[in-house]
């Protein structure tokens, strides 16, 4: 969409964040979303695509930051993928700045904020979602989230965190490169903590999730079998570890697979 105002930004016109009002009494889906939102959204999208830097300040800089974050967040369940994609789109460029994650994470740690939106069980249902860029979108926010030792937290503690590790896992191997590596970086920074390791190891469908994990293990794909390597060799530090891995896997296949990486 190109600026009506040249190269000014769209809130140096309008303000547009004054549209985003939270529902607390949401229950379920989206089933209409107004005119007003729906502009609201293409300016935010536009701004960041200008300068990124100067909207994300002026949107942390928002008296009613919290409840523009929470309704932007809330709006992930419009069935619209347009405005599906838009608020990932903008939620993953947010938390892409340092201080933008720490809002990010001062906003969605909150139990109670939970109850009104549920931001890590929104971004697990995205995982499957049927459009490609909220998929992309959605992997890329739990990438940087998780490259945070609270936003690992905020994720491994989740109720949904199961499903969530096999609904990355089938993403390892996508079509799509851009996912693959977003996946295979979530796996990464997962592993990083002891917890996340043990999720892995003892979830009910750990049989398809490492051998999803070491079938991505691809040398022509090099950041996302470099993060897949890492979990790899984080997952059988111990040996029992490396036992389930061995056992689901084959030998024969985690050695070659192994080998050729390495070679």
């Amino acid at each position: 969409m190109e600026s009506e105002y040249n190269n000014q930004l769209h809130f140096e016109q309008k303000n547009y964040f004054l549209r985003f009002k939270l529902n607390e009494n949401l229950n379920g889906k989206f089933y209409h979303i107004n005119k007003h939102i729906r502009h609201a959204l293409e300016y935010f999208v536009d701004d960041l695509k200008h300068d990124q830097n100067t909207t994300i300040d002026h949107f942390l800089n928002q008296q009613s930051v919290k409840e523009i974050f929470l309704c932007i967040a809330q709006l992930l369940l419009c069935e619209d993928d347009r405005i599906c994609g838009n608020c990932a789109y903008i939620i993953g460029s947010i938390v892409e700045m340092e201080k933008g994650l720490k809002q990010f994470l001062s906003t969605f740690a909150d139990d109670y904020i939970s109850t009104i939106v549920d931001i890590i069980q929104i971004l697990c249902q995205m995982l499957t979602h049927s459009d490609s860029d909220c998929v992309l979108n959605a992997t890329g926010t739990l990438g940087t989230i998780s490259g945070s030792k609270e936003g690992r937290n905020l994720i491994l503690k989740h109720i949904c965190v199961t499903q969530m590790v096999f609904n990355i896992s089938t993403l390892l191997n996508s079509t799509n490169s851009w996912i693959a590596s977003n996946a295979a970086l979530v796996f990464a920074r997962l592993t990083v903590e002891e917890v996340g390791c043990q999720i892995i190891l003892t979830h009910n469908k750990h049989n398809e999730i490492l051998n999803q994990l070491l079938s991505a293990l691809d040398v022509n794909d090099s950041n996302r079998s470099t993060n897949i390597a890492f979990a790899i060799a984080r997952l059988i530090e111990r040996e029992s570890g490396k036992k389930i891995l061995i056992n689901d896997c084959g030998q024969n296949k985690f050695v070659s697979k192994y080998l050729i990486y390495i070679g």
